[in-house]
C-alpha cells in the first residue's frame, strides 16, 4: 500500500489544501502520519455533516490543522517549524505532479496492479464494470481506467465507490 497526496485545487475545495497536505508529511516525521491522516478525515466528515444539519461550522483553517496536531499528541515546536516553513511542499507538489500524470482527476484515486498481464475475456469484463459504474452512479466512465503492458496490469479506480467495486475488480484480477 502506497500513499500520495493530491491536494485538490483550492479554487474548489479550501485555501489551505496544500498545508492540509503538508500537515500529514510533518506528522510523518513523528512517526504519527495515519494519525493526522484520520484526524483530517474525521474533520472533513464533521465538517459536512454540520453544513447538513444547518450549521455554519468553521472552515478548514490552519489553527485546525495545529488542533489536530495537538490532538494526538505531537511535538508542537517540531510540528510548526515543519509547517511553517514548508519542509515538505516539494514533496506534496511532486506527489501532485506524477498522480495528474497518472491521470488523476481528484481524490481518493486507487490504482490496483497485478503482476500479469489479463486476457482479453477479463478485459472485456473489466470495461463491462466501468460501463456499469458509469450507468449507476452517472460519474464521468474515466473513473475506471485499465493500462495493459511489461507484464502487469493496473486499473484506476477514481472516486469514492462501495466496497463491493473494488471486491469485484480485485476478484477480476486474481
Amino acid at each position: 500500500f502506497v500513499h500520495r497526496d493530491y491536494p485538490i485545487d483550492k479554487l474548489l475545495y479550501h485555501e489551505n489544501t496544500f498545508k492540509y497536505a503538508q500537515s500529514t508529511e510533518c506528522a510523518a516525521e513523528q512517526d504519527k502520519f495515519w494519525e493526522m491522516h484520520d484526524a483530517l478525515y474525521q474533520e472533513n466528515l464533521d465538517f459536512y455533516a454540520a453544513l447538513q444539519a444547518g450549521e455554519n461550522p468553521e472552515n478548514f483553517t490552519i489553527d485546525k490543522i495545529r488542533r489536530n496536531a495537538e490532538a494526538i499528541g505531537l511535538d508542537m515546536d517540531l510540528f510548526n517549524t515543519c509547517l511553517d516553513t514548508d519542509a515538505t511542499l516539494d514533496e506534496v507538489a511532486a506527489d501532485l505532479q506524477a498522480g495528474a500524470s497518472y491521470g488523476v482527476g481528484g481524490t481518493p484515486a486507487t490504482f490496483i496492479i497485478v503482476n500479469k498481464e489479463l486476457d482479453a475475456a477479463k478485459l472485456a469484463e473489466l470495461n463491462e464494470m466501468g460501463k456499469y459504474v458509469w450507468e449507476q452512479t452517472g460519474k464521468d466512465r474515466k473513473l475506471m481506467m485499465t493500462y495493459v503492458g511489461s507484464g502487469t496490469t493496473t486499473v484506476m479506480i477514481g472516486g469514492a465507490f462501495p466496497y463491493e467495486i473494488f471486491q469485484s475488480v480485485l476478484d477480476l484480477m486474481a
